[in-house]
C-alpha cells in the first residue's frame, strides 16, 4: 500500500479485468461488502463469512420477533444496496468478494430458530445449499441485474436453509420431546 492510499493494494485483484477494480475500505460500503476486509484475504470469502457471523445469529436468535423481522427487512435492502453499488465498481470478476450477503443469508436462516445451538446447524446447511445453488436462483442470474441477484441469492438460499432446519426440527428433535 503506498503512502496516503487507502486501496487494499496498488493493483486490481488478480482476477479482475476491469479498470475499476480497487476497494477502498475507508469506505463504508467497500468495508462492510468484503465484511471489514476478511474477503480479501480468505480462500473461501463465504464460508469464512458464514463461520464469522455466527455469533451475531446467536445474539439475533435471542431477539423478540417484533425486533428481529424489521431488522431483517433492513439486512436485506442494505444488502441489496452495498451488492448493487460495489458490483458497479468492481464487476462481476471480483463478485465473491462481496460477501454482506452470506452474513444476510445466515440471518435469513436463523431468522425463525428458537434456540442458539441451531444456528451452528443453521451454518452447516446455509454453505450445503449455498454451494447447491438450487432453483431458480440460477434462473435470477440470466434474468435480473447482477448486483440485486448477488444480494437475493443469499436470501433465498437462506429460505431454503431454514426450511429444511424447521423441517428437521420438526422430524427429528419435535418427536424427541413428546416422548
Amino acid at each position: 500500500m503506498t503512502e496516503g492510499s487507502n486501496q487494499v493494494n496498488d493493483k486490481p485483484f488478480k482476477s479482475d479485468k476491469t479498470k475499476l477494480g480497487y476497494i477502498n475500505l475507508a469506505n463504508p460500503v467497500h468495508l462492510l461488502a468484503t465484511a471489514f476486509g476478511l474477503s480479501l484475504k480468505a480462500s473461501r470469502p463465504g464460508t469464512i463469512t458464514s463461520l464469522a457471523s455466527v455469533p451475531l445469529c446467536i445474539v439475533f436468535v435471542s431477539l423478540d420477533w417484533y425486533i428481529k423481522f424489521p431488522l431483517l427487512v433492513l439486512m436485506i435492502l442494505i444488502s441489496v444496496y452495498i451488492c448493487t453499488s460495489l458490483i458497479k465498481l468492481i464487476g462481476m470478476t471480483n463478485k465473491h468478494r462481496i460477501v454482506f450477503d452470506d452474513f444476510v443469508g445466515m440471518l435469513v436462516t436463523c431468522c425463525c430458530l428458537t434456540e442458539w445451538y441451531y444456528v451452528v446447524i443453521a451454518f452447516f446447511t446455509f454453505r450445503f445449499v449455498d454451494m447447491l445453488k438450487p432453483w431458480p436462483i440460477s434462473l435470477m442470474f440470466r434474468h435480473l441485474p447482477e448486483g440485486l441477484c448477488i444480494a437475493i441469492d443469499d436470501v433465498i438460499i437462506g429460505i431454503y436453509s431454514l426450511l429444511i432446519l424447521m423441517t428437521l426440527q420438526y422430524v427429528i428433535f419435535e418427536p424427541m420431546t413428546s416422548l
